[in-house]
Order: structure tokens, then sequence, then C-alpha cells
């Protein structure tokens, strides 16, 4: 009995045997990554290419980038730092921290911003225009929306209004 829990507990616990399950095979593929080859879900895959596209035609090498609320992977993806320590907003943010990275933006002279609209854990007061209302507040005042068509639906880019 103890053996077999054991076995249980182990193919549900190893990525291995769990590809060997019904219905578990994904359909990975290659992909690059900041010189680092990846295998993803085509469909990640294809998101991430068509993300990275839209990015390097329109933010420069040297432009500072946000990105928020959940993608901080995406820094390294294209050469950027993130220009806020806060790389991810799970939470609601006090008006004290709201005020801090609007700063930090400032400072920055963050041109761009890459806003993926998430209900964090399904929970509506979480998505990022909920959760940091002030952030929100400040990037659809002060940034216009870049329109492109092969963002994905849920990916908003912002580039900084002229003075």
């Amino acid at each position: 009995l103890l053996g077999a829990g054991d076995a249980v507990v182990t193919v549900n616990a190893n990525p291995s045997f769990m590809q060997l399950r019904p219905g578990a095979q994904v359909d990975l593929v290659a992909h690059e990554i900041a010189g680092d080859v990846l295998r993803l879900p085509s469909v990640q895959a294809a998101e991430r290419t068509n993300v990275e596209a839209v990015i390097r035609s329109h933010v420069g090498a040297n432009e500072p980038l946000f990105v928020a609320p959940v993608r901080p992977g995406f820094y390294p993806m294209f050469g950027k730092r993130s220009p806020d320590y806060w790389i991810y907003y799970l939470r609601p943010a006090t008006d004290a921290d709201q005020r801090q990275t609007i700063e930090r933006l400032k400072s920055a002279g963050v041109e761009w911003a890459l806003i993926t609209d998430e209900a964090i854990d399904g929970n509506d007061a979480l998505r990022f225009r909920n959760s940091t209302r002030q952030v929100w507040e400040y990037l659809t005042r002060s940034f216009a929306v870049v329109d492109d068509p092969r963002l994905p639906p849920n990916h908003t880019l912002l580039q900084r209004r002229a003075p």
C-alpha cells in the first residue's frame, strides 16, 4: 500500500510522467528568448513572438519600458530593466506606493508601457486598473494607446503623449 501511494505521488509530481497521461500532450515548439532556446506551448510561443515583434518595432533599444501587472519576464526578453522595484502587481497598492511608482516612472523617463488586462486569480478588483487606480489614471492621462493588431487582445501598448 505504501509503495502504491509512493508511485501515485511520484507519477503525479514528475513532469515526464505527467506527459504520459491521456490528453496531456502539449504541442511544444522551440522559441528563442534573449539568446536561450525554450520549448513553449505553440500558442504561448506565437503570443510571445507577436509581443516581441511589436515591442521591437516601436520601442527603441535604449528606451525604458514599464510592464505591468504580471509579465516581468518581458524585461530580460527585451533587454530592459524595470523602472520600478515592483515587478508584480498582485495586490492593491497603497496610495503612497502608487505615488512612488508614478515618480519612478517619471524619473526613469518611461516613454512606453505594456499593460496586460488580467483579473488576478479571477478577481476583478485585482486588475491593474482597479488595484493601482492612481497609476492607471496617470498612464491613461499621460500616454496614448498604440494600436497594433499583432498584440494579443488583453495587451495594451502605451506611448507617452507629446508635451
